[in-house]
């Protein structure tokens, strides 16, 4: 069961709202004396360890002189207040300033503690055999040490968490530097047309607009607009522009059309990957008949290629008006240029 724990952890399958939950799952199969007497068993219960209460899980892994000494310790270990009066408060103990790294070292070492307290009850209980607390924590620093090589999470750059760390002999996980990746606008094939959208929603919901622009296979300018949808979320703006702008290329004659957006969810909607919302299935269903008499490709480009639509979209949500351009508005000559010169834009991804 212990074992099983583990994998969960170093898996990141436990957050640390969940932890307490995997822990009452462990402790309903542990073998304890109040475990035992739920299933019927009729036994005798104390403390094998200070010989002086019936023993329950509670007295066992919190109250017990033992447990009480582990956790003060563990608190001067890891420079926090260990509350152990129940043991969700006790999971509940890390700091919510800790990387990644030090939460995973954290919970790990409070199993490995209440194991090393279960192993004490049984050697004192069928083999008479006594441990005292400093061989215990010993024991307890050696397996964290094992244990805490495990961990792939990264760790900050704090000397309160070098500190603690080193004295666990456990080796900080730096993050890595990002990796800059190349993004650049490219034209559609021959006798396509390429449009461009995205929506502008600053907060959700907001004041939103939609905008698209439209350009050839040379990469020149056909058109684009901008449209002011009131208060909505970005979902909703971004869907909802892409629409728009299947529906203006059909009445310009633009048959072969390549959507191109910066939101996934929005490709995944057109590719019917996602669900709709139902705000927009009408609108959805009329865009489907109209695809069906198209040339249609839908992808999708990091927001660091669709600058330009990106400004036309910020545009609209200070205009608050349907805007249509035939020639390129001079805020977005800029940006427009280098899409037409092929020149790229960067992004940091993290390794």
């Amino acid at each position: 069961m212990k074992q099983k724990w583990f994998k969960l952890i170093w898996s990141k399958a436990i957050p640390p709202s969940k932890s307490f939950i995997v822990w009452r799952w462990i402790h309903q199969r542990l073998p304890i004396d109040d475990n035992l007497q739920r299933r019927g068993c009729h036994i005798v219960s104390w403390c094998s360890i200070c010989r002086s209460t019936t023993k329950s899980s509670n007295h066992l892994f919190l109250s017990c002189p033992l447990a009480a000494q582990i956790w003060n310790w563990t608190g001067n270990l890891f420079s926090c207040t260990i509350v152990n009066s129940s043991i969700e408060e006790l999971l509940d103990s890390y700091n919510q300033g800790w990387s990644p790294q030090l939460y995973e070292v954290f919970l790990n070492s409070i199993i490995l503690e209440i194991s090393r307290i279960l192993n004490a009850r049984n050697n004192s209980r069928f083999e008479d055999k006594t441990i005292t607390n400093s061989r215990i924590i010993s024991n307890i620093m050696v397996d964290i040490a094992l244990s805490g090589k495990l961990s792939s999470a990264c760790s900050n750059s704090f000397i309160e968490e070098f500190s603690i760390m080193r004295s666990l002999s456990i080796q900080l996980n730096h993050r890595k530097s990002p990796k800059m990746v190349e993004v650049t606008w490219k034209c559609p094939p021959i006798r396509w047309t390429k449009v461009n959208t995205d929506g502008a929603a600053f907060g959700s919901p907001s004041q939103a607009d939609g905008a698209g622009i439209f350009r050839n296979t040379n990469g020149n300018f056909m058109g684009c607009f901008t449209d002011y949808f009131e208060i909505k979320d970005t979902l909703y703006v971004e869907f909802k522009a892409a629409l728009m702008a299947v529906e203006f290329a059909k009445k310009k004659g633009w048959n072969s059309i390549w959507l191109e957006c910066d939101s996934s969810l929005v490709v995944d909607m057109f590719k019917g990957e996602a669900e709709v919302s139902w705000k927009l299935a009408a609108k959805w269903c009329r865009c489907r008949t109209t695809l069906s008499s198209m040339d249609f490709h839908v992808s999708h480009i990091f927001r660091e290629g669709n600058a330009c639509v990106d400004m036309l979209a910020k545009f609209g949500v200070n205009s608050k008006t349907f805007i249509w351009w035939n020639d390129i508005p001079s805020f977005i000559h800029y940006e427009f240029s280098r899409n037409w010169l092929a020149l790229p834009n960067y992004r940091f991804k993290n390794m």
